[in-house]
């Protein structure tokens, strides 16, 4: 399945903690299974943390809607391939825990899947006050990352709707590790980032890696 932003209102960002002993199998069976998941919705994202997180999957999944979700797991409940082939003998064993964040795109911004090779980063804030305090800044910098160059590309910025309230994601695209730490490093000086610090209460990065079953590579 193709990906279009203009059609998903909805993402979700899922987060699986997995046994080390079962990683590497996990990660070989998920790409030789895993259209059985994204024929009934497409993924965007799938990644393994390198740093900022051991062992663990990232995925994003666009939606339309929450019923549009809703229909789509309804789908997967069914279908006895996905539960025999993939969820009883590769996911069940494999997974500690999981988590997920239901989020929209920042208004004003949009979500894009970059097409060259690279690397991301999961920045995820958890900010402090009302929206209407932290949104301006926020967007000043999701601005600035926007601003798209051979060294990085915005995936999208993101705040919470279900799940940590008062939060907000950013996910940016690199050609290759070294460029994501520049700009880790960079970001302490950057002015819209530094006031937008002012309403953080904490903040996670992560580098990942994109799995070959990812849109985003």
């Amino acid at each position: 399945m193709s990906f279009k932003a203009a059609a998903c209102a909805l993402y979700e960002l899922r987060t699986y903690s997995l046994r080390l002993d079962r990683m590497a199998a996990f990660l070989r069976e998920t790409e030789r299974l895993f259209h059985l998941r994204t024929q009934q919705s497409p993924v965007l994202g799938y990644w393994t943390s390198e740093l900022g997180g051991l062992h663990q999957v990232v995925h994003l999944w666009p939606y339309e809607s929450l019923s549009h979700r809703a229909s789509v797991r309804a789908a997967l409940a069914s279908d006895t391939t996905w539960l025999q082939e993939y969820v009883g003998p590769v996911l069940n064993p494999a997974v500690l825990g999981q988590d997920n964040l239901l989020m929209r795109p920042l208004e004003t911004t949009s979500v894009t899947a970059p097409t060259g090779p690279g690397v991301t980063e999961l920045l995820q804030l958890s900010l402090t006050g009302p929206e209407s305090e932290w949104s301006p800044p926020l967007l000043r910098v999701a601005a600035e990352v926007g601003e798209a160059t051979p060294d990085h590309t915005l995936v999208g910025c993101f705040r919470s709707v279900i799940g940590p309230a008062n939060s907000a994601v950013l996910l940016t695209h690199y050609p290759s590790q070294e460029a994501l730490l520049k700009a880790a490093e960079d970001r302490r000086l950057n002015t819209a980032y530094v006031d937008l610090l002012r309403h953080v209460r904490t903040a996670h990065s992560k580098l990942l890696l994109p799995h070959k079953v990812s849109l985003i590579q």
